[in-house]
């Protein structure tokens, strides 16, 4: 484990924090492994391609330190759990991991959509990403 000294730093790794544990109540997500730079996280979620469903447990690993770039710092949590999610799904959405409900990479997908167990979801369709929250009404169809 490495020493964090310089204020600096330990005020980034705090950033770091608070964004993995924005993360983890957005998503019910579980740690499997911290240290003081990274965590790696299992992310419970539900890939829809078409009709066809599957649950996923997503890895994602975060460096702490990275996190201190952004301006997260001053960000609500809820709105950090968002962030982070939409973040997640980026990441998801530009693998070359074979999705098994279809067969073919990620990144090839021309439309899925990603749900927590809480119900909000990324919803991936014409190159574009939007997130729709759990509770969102739903917008009638012309």
């Amino acid at each position: 484990m490495t020493k964090i000294n310089p204020k600096q730093d330990t005020a980034s790794y705090e950033v770091g924090n608070l964004c993995v544990h924005a993360l983890a109540l957005y998503t019910n997500a579980v740690i499997k492994e911290r240290s003081a730079e990274k965590v790696e996280m299992l992310i419970p979620l539900t890939l829809s391609v078409g009709k066809k469903q599957d649950k996923l447990n997503v890895t994602y690993q975060a460096d702490l330190k990275a996190f201190s770039e952004g301006s997260y710092g001053t960000t609500a949590l809820d709105e950090l759990g968002e962030l982070m999610f939409k973040e997640v799904c980026n990441m998801v959405r530009t693998t070359d991991v074979v999705v098994d409900v279809v067969g073919k990479p990620f990144n090839t997908l021309k439309q899925f959509e990603i749900t927590t167990g809480y119900g909000d979801k990324c919803i991936y369709k014409n190159n574009t990403l939007t997130l729709v929250k759990a509770n969102a009404p739903k917008t009638k169809k012309k």
